[in-house]
């Protein structure tokens, strides 16, 4: 941005190099390529079918647990691998988030997802986000919803109280 910084002041660059602030993100173009020449080696009959799986044990996992209200369609063919779920009014959503990842291992996002009237009107009020790429593996989900069944069962407001 500067060709020369003193005590006194400072002379910019010409344009459009002092627009140019920092280090260029060479590390991410790199990795950028090198994810999609991934990407594209895989075949792309079988990566849809791992998603699919992915996303029916996401979908199957929340829709067989009374205590999760899964938000959107339970329609697997029309998704991706993310399920957002809404939890029981008195477990909050952050705590299960935190207790996941410190304890497990799982990484979720809870809150209002930036969305906070949609999340609001479709949850009423935060929800735990989970998602899935093809680096996971099914058991992986359903490793996840085990943490989950047993973290509730801690957190969950005693029944009739």
């Amino acid at each position: 941005m500067v060709d020369w910084v003193d005590l006194d002041g400072s002379v910019d660059r010409r344009i459009p190099f002092r627009f140019e602030t920092g280090t260029p993100a060479v590390a991410s173009v790199i990795g950028s390529a090198a994810a999609i020449r991934y990407l594209e080696e895989l075949d792309p009959d079988q990566r849809h079918r791992r998603e699919q799986d992915l996303c029916a044990a996401l979908v199957d996992g929340a829709l067989a647990r009374p205590a999760l209200t899964l938000i959107g369609p339970p329609d697997h063919t029309d998704r991706i691998a993310l399920a957002s779920l809404r939890l029981d009014a008195a477990v909050p959503a952050g705590e299960v988030a935190r207790l996941l990842s410190d304890s497990y291992g799982y990484m979720v996002r809870s809150g209002h997802m930036c969305a906070q009237p949609v999340v609001t009107e479709l949850a009423g009020g935060e929800v735990l986000r989970v998602s899935a790429y093809l680096y996971n593996e099914v058991p992986e989900i359903e490793g996840f919803y085990q943490a989950l069944d047993e973290l509730l069962t801690w957190l969950a407001p005693p029944a009739g109280g």
